[in-house]
This record gives C-alpha cells, structure tokens and sequence, in this order.
C-alpha cells in the first residue's frame, strides 16, 4: 500500500526562512576600537598621491538570509526571535573580506592593522558586540535611547559561504544549546588534545543547513545500512599528494646588520649584552628599531631556501594502484515511501547524514529473492542490527552516515553497534526528519542536456573526426542563438534563474514590444 501521500501530508512544514543582517568584521572592529577610517587619496589620473584622508568609522552592514532548513526549523521553535516579516537579530553573517589598516591619525600610538585572519581568530575566540540603532522611518535619523547591543558567538563556517570565507554568529545565550542541537550533542564531548575532530566535527555539523526544497521522515527502523564496496585496477595516473616543496626568499641579515647596530651600542643577541655590558639588546621589530632611532631598512637581505608541505603532481612511469568507492554517498528508497511529486532520486541531508537517494523497489526484490520466506526473512546490517526485511525501506552504505568518523565520541564501547544506537535516540527526539535538497527534473534545454568538463575529461580522444561530431550539437546551438530570436529568447527563460534576473527583464520586454530587439545599449 502507498503511503507517500500520508506521509508527504504529515511532513509538509512552514517555510522557515529567516532574513539576517551581514557585516564587515573590519568595519566592526574599527567601530568597537574607535578607529579612524582611512581613505587613500588619489590623482587624477586614478594613482595613490602618498596622501590619506581620516573618516569617522561606520557599520558596513547589509541583508542576508537563511534559507528554509532543518536548521531553522529549530531555530524559530528554540529561543531565536523572528518578526512578522521573517526577520531576525539573533543571528549575524559575517565576512572577512578585508583587514584593517593602520590608524596613526592620532598623537598617541598608532593602532595596530589587523589582517583577516587576525580578524578571523579575534572573533572566533572572543565573539563579536554590535550595537544596532534604530532610525526614525521619516526623518531616517537615529533615535537616540533605542540602540540594542548584542554579544554574537561564532556558530559555524556556511559550506556554501566557504570559498568567501562567511561565517554564520548567533547570539550569545543561544550559543550553546543550538551548537549542541547541530552535533547531535558531540561537540562538548570532544577531547582537549591535540589531533581532535574538531576539523571533521565543524565539516559535518552544517549538513542540516542546506536548503531544504521538502522534509521526508524516514524512521530508524526502515534504514539498512551496508558496507560500501570499492574496485581498484593499476593504471600510469599523475599523483597528486602532499610533499616537502622547495621555496626561496629573501629575509633579513640581523647578523650582518649586527656590526653596524655594534657601533651605537647595541646587539640583537642576548647573550652578546651578557658578555658585554657596553651592549644593550634591542628586539628585531620594526617597531622595537624605531624606538631607538635604528632604520630596519638599513638592514641588508639575504636569499634562504626553506621548505614548505605542499601539493606535488608525481608523474610515475610505473603503473599506481587506483581505486574507487562504487556507491559512494548513494543509496536506494523504495517506491512506497518516494515522494509523488517528484523524480528519479532525492539528495536528502539531516545530522551527520548525506546520500543521493535513487527510487526503486526494494520490497518487490525481496518478494522475488526470499518468495514464501518473505514475511518472515530476517537480514543483519553493518551496525549489527537483525531487521526483517518487510521493514526495510531505505538501503544506505556506512559513506552516507559522517557520524562513523566519531565512534568514539557516542559510546563507551567505540562501536558501530552503540553509534547506531546514539544516533537513532538523537533522530526519534527530533522527529526522523530529513530535508530533500535535489531531486531529479527535466533539462531546460528540451531533449538536449548540458554538458560539463567532468563528462568532456571521460572522452579519451584526440581523433578530430570524433571530437567533431560530439561538439556539432553545440556548435549548431550556438549559431542558432546569434540568428534565431525566438531561440536567444527561450535560452534566456531557461537559464534566468532569480525573479528579477536580467534575462527576464529582457524577455519581459520583448514580449512587450517586439522592436527592443533593435534598440541600441548605450552608457
């Protein structure tokens, strides 16, 4: 009996996004530490004149959202506060896109720069105080008395955000309770010694941020877990791996310079002042040199060789042995529980959980495979546990399941039997949901679909014949792009994805007035 239907009904959940304000960190740490901003002033051919012109610091703030999740689904029922209009303090973005400068526009010491890692590390470590006003709505001016000040925690790094390097801080009070919620509990367990999973943990922890596009509950009962299985063969192949890498530069000679500084009465060395009263010792800084009038440009460079663990590319002329996980974060789901509206597969994402989902019939196979023993056929799965097969709805290898790498961490034993264990009482309390992100649909280009450079890499060809042939479809589309206006046009729908896309707008205009397509763009 279908149940999808009932099921779908049951799951169906409110749209949980949640709007939030980004910030610079550079801008809040000028702010907070009442630095000037400085501006760089140029020439009118658009060079630097030397000169720097000193503001008043701002918040260089703007919007920002969460997308509906499994995230903030508990975020709206646990503490944090959202408005009518969806919009939320108690969580903050923020980016480091760039550090800060030096502020020597007063008498008294220059502050300090801060480049974006010190930034980074300064407010992992410390969190971050904002102190957001509010503006009269007519005057736009600030109503004095009702600024609100709030202490962020950094939560975590957004996978999404993670080439920009964005981070998701949450407001202090909340900090703890949601980061334990994103563990499943396991964060305060980890150990303080060196070598922690503190790298993975923060990897896997922000799977139940992805965009959610629907919710699937899938009960523990009905998941059988089976260990992935891998193929090698021995093939020439370029191996990439981490090695010893050779650099050169050039660095200061304090040995040399240490003569000249001799001369004034001072050493770089310790126990040099030790041996010789007559000489003071002075630290190697720029800053420590300045405070007794010594240039550290004056110091003479020298060319050092050093080695640094990097990447290498080992062209072996001996065959390497290469292997692959064959089902690698796949998985099967049967017919019975597929969502009707929708196709081939589902990426769903929960804690610790990742797999691409393909539909099929699990029970029918097994009906075939055991036939008069089916009802009362029994299997035992990789976390040992002995399920009867009429429950099985979901097929999943131990690659889908990131809360392995922490056996530790879940029980005493360190086993996969007690992990499974752990993290079956962790999904019951909260529902056995799981947000499908993907699923399968029709390619915008009707019976064509896109290419990429994964699938091109596959061709192993230089036969121009053949190259000819795969690349004539693209080709042809192409030229029917630059004649065919009602070609260009469905191309532009296609591939226009936000609402207010500029292809829209452009098909949008056209369908208005056919003549733009001979209007003239112009600045």
């Amino acid at each position: 009996m279908r149940k999808n239907s009932e099921e779908k009904n049951d799951v169906k959940q409110k749209n949980g996004a949640v709007k939030i304000r980004s910030i610079q960190a550079a801008s809040l740490y000028q702010v907070n530490n009442h630095y000037k901003f400085v501006l760089k002033l140029k020439n009118e051919d658009g060079s630097l004149n030397g000169l720097r012109e000193y503001k008043e610091p701002f918040l260089d703030y703007g919007n920002a959202v969460i997308n509906d999740s499994l995230f903030t689904q508990y975020l709206r029922k646990h503490g944090v506060a959202v408005n009518k209009s969806n919009r939320s303090l108690d969580l903050l973005m923020m980016k480091f896109d760039w550090g800060v400068e030096e502020d020597d526009s007063g008498k008294e010491e220059p502050k300090p720069a801060m480049s974006v890692q010190q930034l980074r590390d300064y407010y992992y470590e410390k969190g971050a105080a904002v102190t957001w006003n509010t503006y009269d709505s007519k005057t736009g001016k600030v109503i004095e008395g009702k600024e609100r000040t709030i202490t962020y925690k950094m939560l975590f790094r957004n996978q999404g955000k993670a080439k920009e390097g964005q981070c998701l801080f949450i407001r202090k009070d909340l900090h703890e309770k949601v980061l334990d919620y994103l563990t499943m509990g396991l964060w305060k367990k980890i150990p303080n010694v060196k070598g922690a999973k503190i790298v993975e943990m923060s990897a896997y922890a922000p799977l139940i941020a992805a965009t959610a596009m629907d919710y699937i509950r899938i009960s523990m009962e009905n998941i059988f877990v089976l260990e992935d299985q891998k193929s090698s063969c021995y093939k020439r192949a370029i191996t990439v791996k981490a090695d010893d890498v050779e650099y050169t530069g050039m660095v200061k000679d304090f040995a040399v310079f240490e003569k000249s500084v001799n001369e004034y009465g001072f050493t770089f060395y310790k126990k040099t002042a030790k041996r010789n009263p007559e000489l003071k010792y002075v630290g190697r800084s720029k800053k420590e040199l300045a405070e007794y009038g010594i240039d550290i440009d004056l110091c003479p460079e020298k060319e050092v060789t050093y080695y640094k663990k990097g990447c290498v590319c080992d062209r072996e002329k001996k065959k390497s042995e290469i292997t692959n996980t064959l089902w690698d974060g796949m998985g099967c789901i049967d017919d019975s529980i597929f969502p009707e509206n929708m196709e081939g597969f589902i990426y769903c994402r929960s804690h610790f959980f990742k797999s691409c989902l393909f539909r099929g019939k699990i029970q029918e196979y097994f009906k075939d495979y055991y036939d008069k023993n089916y009802e009362t056929a029994y299997v035992t799965d990789l976390t040992g546990r002995r399920i009867k097969v009429t429950d099985i709805k979901v097929i999943v290898t131990e690659n889908s399941l990131k809360w392995i790498k922490f056996p530790e961490l879940m029980s005493k034993s360190g086993t996969m039997e007690d992990g499974f264990k752990y993290y079956s009482r962790f999904m019951k309390k909260n529902g056995e949901m799981f947000a499908i992100v993907k699923t399968a649909h029709k390619s915008k280009y009707g019976e064509m679909q896109r290419s990429s450079f994964q699938m091109n890499n596959t061709l192993f060809t230089t036969d121009q014949g053949v190259l000819r042939d795969i690349a004539a479809p693209s080709i042809e589309y192409l030229n029917q792009l630059k004649t065919d206006d009602e070609a260009f046009l469905k191309y532009l729908e296609a591939t226009g994805s936000a609402r207010y896309s500029i292809n829209n707008v452009l098909t949008d205009l056209y369908r208005i007035n056919d003549e733009f397509r001979y209007g003239v763009v112009s600045e």
